[in-house]
């Protein structure tokens, strides 16, 4: 099965980091209630019902990485209200962690997408010693486009010309597609919004596949709770 005939429905996001120390990880992403554990272990039976008990899983996969699935959420600082910017703001976050990861261990990546509904996000995001090297976000739902650093050679697959007509887009350019219902305003691989094909494909050359090709499943690792602290 090629790339191009993946089908992926979920949500989904993971950091990989170089390195693997994963005592060390988990004090940079100041996880709490962190215990031993397997993937499937992230949800237990309290009082005869399922719960998820970590929203955190690292693991060490080609001894060469910690791949980190992850389910944050997004906070305020305390005594903040955020009313505007959130998809800045959470942009950021996601790319000062990395920032902060790479400069302990040297290199640090994000990944996410949504296909569990038509039009979800994705991200790719790639630091080395403390520099942001490239960041990508696409939110068609909520006409966010982000596109910082030079596209590496893992992306070349992409119709970039397509991207740089859509930054230069105005609040009546997404109107008008959205009275149009145009269904590709983005070219990806397949002709719509970039999701699981091109996620995966970047994280491939990048570093890790954990979902095709390496799957945590079988992996003893550390779980734990973590959250994204937005900053103003």
């Amino acid at each position: 099965m090629s790339d191009d005939d993946l089908d992926i429905q979920a949500k989904i996001s993971w950091l990989t980091v170089r390195t693997t120390d994963i005592k060390a990880v988990v004090e940079v992403l100041d996880l709490k209630g962190e215990r031993q554990g397997r993937w499937q272990d992230a949800s237990q039976k309290i009082d005869g019902k399922w719960q998820t008990t970590a929203n955190t899983f690292l693991y060490v996969s080609q001894d060469s990485w910690v791949v980190v699935p992850y389910d944050w959420e997004f906070v305020s600082p305390a005594d903040t209200e955020i009313t505007s910017g959130i998809e800045e703001l959470c942009a950021l976050a996601k790319e000062n962690l990395i920032i902060k990861l790479s400069q302990q261990f040297g290199e640090a990546q994000l990944f996410e997408f949504d296909t569990e509904y038509f039009c979800g996000a994705t991200s790719w995001m790639l630091a080395r010693d403390g520099q942001l090297i490239r960041s990508f976000m696409y939110g068609l739902s909520s006409n966010f486009l982000r596109n910082v650093g030079e596209p590496t050679d893992a992306e070349q697959f992409m119709d970039w010309a397509r991207v740089r007509e859509l930054e230069n887009w105005t609040e009546e350019d997404w109107k008008r597609w959205e009275d149009e219902e145009e269904i590709d305003s983005f070219i990806g691989c397949r002709g719509d919004s970039p999701k699981a094909v091109e996620t995966i494909k970047v994280a491939r050359q990048w570093s890790v596949d954990p979902l095709c090709t390496d799957h945590p499943e079988k992996s003893i690792g550390v779980l734990g709770n973590g959250k994204f602290v937005l900053c103003q």
